[in-house]
């Protein structure tokens, strides 16, 4: 019986690991033809559900390679396509741009506070980022530096605009 169960597991855990392995570049596939179709909510969530994929696929053990990395970089893929919907939405490098082209004064306060109310109305999406972003744990010192570049992004917006009332 003992060797029958072994036998078992021997076979189950190269399918389970076969089934994680075809599930996250499905989802891969999936979040990056979204992507291109413009479908970034779509995107996100793909890229969430690849992140859920490596993460058992890393819970496995003696996996060679660094799977955790890659879940760590599919929550960062999924919260930057947050940003750039966002940036896109408000024209934020444009406007930006023109910001620093105006010397201080009401010409770019006004320019400024034009940002502000594009951002206040798309700020939703930038909370979003920041809460998929805080919601792990990061441990990978390549995709730690990505990360805070992002959060630090979605504070200062938040911040700009205010709060996430």
């Amino acid at each position: 019986m003992k060797k029958f169960l072994i036998l078992i597991l021997l076979l189950i855990v190269p399918f389970a690991l076969f089934a994680a392995y075809s599930d996250y570049y499905k989802a891969k596939e999936l979040a990056a033809a979204a992507e291109s179709s413009g479908d970034i909510d779509q995107a996100v969530q793909m890229f969430l559900a690849a992140e859920r994929e490596a993460d058992v696929i890393a819970a496995i053990p003696d996996v060679k390679l660094p799977w955790t990395l890659y879940a760590e970089w599919q929550r960062n893929n999924a919260a930057y396509l947050l940003i750039k919907k966002f940036k896109d939405q408000t024209s934020w490098e444009n406007i930006m741009g023109k910001i620093k082209g105006i010397p201080n004064g009401p010409e770019r306060l006004a320019v400024a506070n034009e940002l502000k109310e594009l951002a206040k109305y798309n700020l939703k999406i930038v909370v979003q980022a920041r809460d998929i972003l805080g919601a792990r744990t990061f441990t990978k010192a390549v995709v730690m530096a990505k990360v805070k570049s992002n959060m630090e992004f979605c504070n200062w917006v938040i911040d700009f605009c205010g709060g996430d009332k």
